[in-house]
């Protein structure tokens, strides 16, 4: 899950960085048909044409709709305010100053982000992974096909890598939470994601000269202490192997 969250963090900076010469619109639809050349091939290979999960479909469907809106929303945030602001607006919908048309977007992805992960857990439990990351790549990329049309930009050659960069890690990110997903509960590891703070902020710096404000580490600050008193609690909460459960 530590692994996905920063793997994410990269594709988000190679989005930011595409969205100086193109739409974030344009580029949602890039990321999951440049993962879809990828990923569909393989799992040709392995299964044949039998590539999507035949249990649930419309419990997938829903999974990759919260995905995409999550995706396209934050995108759209990232272009416009730092990594690191996004990302805290992401997790405690906290403003830096005014309410910023960014910190809006970021907040309305990071609803859909949670209920994504909901529903993750419960089809991780019962489809093959690579089925479902198939199904998610496809779909996504059939659920964005009309915006991009609509925002198309032809991409140029100098930007192709960066194009396949984001399919790739996407893959790789997504993926990793799947398989994360198989082995723990939602309440286990979703305070995790709060790695991506240190992800954003990193990248946003080093990438971008992008210094967080004080407003965004205090509210870091605070999401990093909520999640450790999770996980703290929750530990607390289980008991020993001698103890008697009441």
């Amino acid at each position: 899950m530590v692994a996905s969250t920063l793997v994410i963090q990269m594709v988000d900076g190679l989005a930011k960085h595409l969205s100086a010469g193109y739409s974030p619109l344009f580029i949602g639809w890039a990321r999951y048909a440049a993962a879809s050349l990828i990923v569909v091939p393989y799992a040709a290979l392995l299964h044949g044409w039998r590539i999507f999960p035949a249990e649930r479909t419309s419990s997938h469907i829903l999974r990759t709709v919260l995905l995409v809106t999550a995706m396209t929303l934050y995108f759209m945030a990232i272009a416009h305010i730092p990594l690191a602001a996004a990302i805290s607006a992401y997790f405690v919908a906290r403003p830096q100053s005014g309410v910023d048309p960014g910190i809006l977007l970021a907040i309305g992805g990071s609803i859909a982000y949670a209920l994504y992960m909901v529903v993750t857990r419960r089809m991780a439990l019962i489809s093959h992974p690579l089925k479902t990351l198939v199904f998610q790549c496809v779909a996504g990329m059939v659920l964005l096909t009309p915006q991009a049309l609509l925002t198309w930009t032809t991409p140029a050659l100098a930007d192709l890598p960066a194009f396949l960069g984001l399919g790739l890690l996407s893959l790789l990110a997504h993926f990793m939470l799947i398989a994360a997903f198989r082995l723990a509960e939602t309440s286990v590891l979703a305070p995790l994601v709060y790695v991506e703070l240190i992800g954003a902020a990193l990248i946003g710096y080093v990438a971008f000269g992008e210094v967080p404000g004080p407003a965004t580490w205090a509210g870091a600050a605070l999401i990093v202490a909520a999640g450790m008193l999770v996980l703290i609690r929750r530990k607390d909460a289980v008991p020993a192997v001698d103890e008697p459960v009441a």
